[in-house]
């Protein structure tokens, strides 16, 4: 979990930081922290010197053995000297306590270190060679010796006084800069009465002012969280969708221009999701540069859910309609067809026609009707059953429908009698497709029947065309009617046309 400090205290700690910073740059340029270290190089200088005249004493007067027991019980006696010698110009050690050799460790150029010194050593002659002495590092040295320094305590000091006294006036300072001293009261007011959750930014994103409203959208948004990124909020970004590559906020800072509305999907504690509907327009100061975002989230959560019943009912209405219109289908089918054959029965069917005859008397072109009539059908009824006659009708019905076109009308005329009206078409024409219909019948109609014997089933037909004088339907399908009957009167499973009706009937 990332820890958050406290604003003020992020600041505090920058300043000090910085503060103390500069103490030690000014130690290192002025050397305010190196009185001890003097005193020690200037101590440890003068017992080099000191030993140095002792072994000056000693060689005029060819005293070499003494010098060596001198230069033990010096090393012995001081513990702060681990070893002692006299080199001479040349580089030879005369006289040197244990372990010299290892020890020293020649500082660069002619001067010394704390630890390893060396003073010339000079006779009457003049210079003769140096002592070098090599002492041990300074006492209590290391990291107490480092935490006990005059400059870490003050440093130490500096740091914990500075950050009190800067957290302090920090705080102060920006208590005196929290948007709710800086905005006026009124400002505020204004912006609690609006009815849609309003978050201001800066130009950085931080949240400046938030509103009544915005602080309803979720229990955390309860909190103050003022200077914080308005996109780090947990609760808000939970509901981001997936594909918005940047936040709707972040995008209007970046383009400094208005966003489209977005919906955004907050969940909450209780676990349903509150629906709201993110809009950012940016807020530009008087010379057009950006000074910040206004975030507004419109709760439609309501409006959401009565959508969703409105959907729901719509989708109830769509089921009825469909309901409706398949009864209505069904009464259709039930008033405009014949339940046994599925043609249009006789009120349907005169219905139908009366158009074709009018636009057929209006535009001069033919319109003929072919009458059709199941030979012996009772004779059949009474040998085979109703069932079989029932039967009998409906293949002889789908076989009459079967040789008509798409625009033709067959309707169930009768028991046993069928009518057709077919647009366009001559007499001559009729006949054809009348003697085809009879072939049809006469060849497959008996065979449809599920018997040991198939019987023979034939059709008479009668057909008439549109005469000038036939107002009504009805005429002519009476003058089909009745070269039907003459069909039947000479032989039946034959076709008559009207016209060879009435010149039989001129013959005779």
């Amino acid at each position: 979990m990332r820890l958050r400090l406290d604003p003020a205290l992020r600041l505090s700690l920058g300043l000090i930081s910085i503060v103390l910073a500069l103490l030690v740059a000014l130690d290192a340029l002025l050397g305010l922290a190196t009185p001890q270290v003097q005193a020690t190089r200037e101590l440890r200088k003068s017992l080099a010197e000191a030993l140095a005249v002792q072994a000056a004493t000693l060689i005029q007067a060819g005293a070499a053995e003494t010098l060596v027991r001198t230069l033990d019980e010096v090393a012995e006696r001081n513990p702060q000297i681990e070893s002692i010698a006299v080199r001479q110009a040349g580089g030879r050690l005369l006289a040197h306590t244990e372990r010299h050799v290892e020890l020293w460790q020649p500082p660069v150029g002619a001067g010394s270190t704390l630890t390893q010194v060396r003073v010339p050593l000079l006779l009457a002659s003049g210079p003769w060679g140096e002592v070098e002495v090599v002492f041990a590092p300074q006492a209590g040295g290391g990291a107490l010796s480092a935490l006990a320094h005059p400059t870490f305590l003050t440093t130490l000091l500096v740091g914990v006084i500075g950050l009190a006294l800067f957290y302090l006036y920090v705080r102060h300072s920006l208590l005196q800069m929290h948007p709710s001293r800086a905005i006026p009261e009124r400002v505020r007011q204004a912006f609690d009465t609006l009815p849609d959750g309003v978050a201001v930014l800066d130009h950085g994103g931080r949240v400046v002012l938030v509103n009544r409203a915005f602080r309803r959208l979720h229990p955390a948004a309860a909190h103050d969280f003022t200077g914080a990124q308005l996109s780090t909020q947990a609760w808000l970004a939970a509901g981001l969708s997936a594909g918005w590559a940047t936040h709707p906020w972040s995008r209007c800072l970046a383009e400094a221009a208005p966003t489209a509305a977005q919906l955004l999907q907050i969940p909450q504690p209780e676990g349903h999701a509150l629906q709201a509907v993110v809009r950012c327009a940016p807020i530009l100061g008087d010379q057009g540069e950006l000074r910040g975002c206004l975030v507004s989230f419109d709760d439609v959560s309501d409006l959401q859910h009565a959508n969703e019943q409105l959907k729901a009912t719509l989708s109830q209405l769509e089921l009825s309609r469909r309901h409706v219109e398949q009864q209505n289908r069904q009464l259709h089918q039930l008033a405009t067809r014949d339940s046994l054959t599925d043609c249009l029965n006789r009120r349907a069917f005169f219905d139908e026609a009366q158009p074709l005859l009018a636009r057929a008397s209006q535009q001069g072109k033919p319109l003929a009707c072919i009458m059709a009539d199941i030979d012996r059908f009772k004779a059949l009824n009474d040998r085979y059953g109703h069932g079989f006659g029932d039967g009998a009708i409906r293949s002889v019905a789908a076989l009459l429908a079967s040789g008509l076109r798409q625009g033709d009308l067959l309707c169930r005329y009768g028991g046993e009698e069928f009518c057709m009206l077919l647009p366009d078409v001559t007499l001559e024409q009729a006949a054809n497709v009348a003697e085809r219909l009879r072939e049809l019948v006469e060849r497959r109609a008996g065979g449809a029947m599920r018997t040991v014997t198939p019987p023979r089933i034939t059709c008479s037909f009668g057909v008439a065309v549109l005469d000038p004088r036939d107002g009504e339907v009805s005429a002519l399908v009476d003058r089909a009617d009745r070269v039907l009957y003459a069909a039947k009167d000479t032989g039946r499973n034959r076709v008559v046309c009207a016209a060879s009706a009435q010149a039989a009937a001129e013959a005779a």
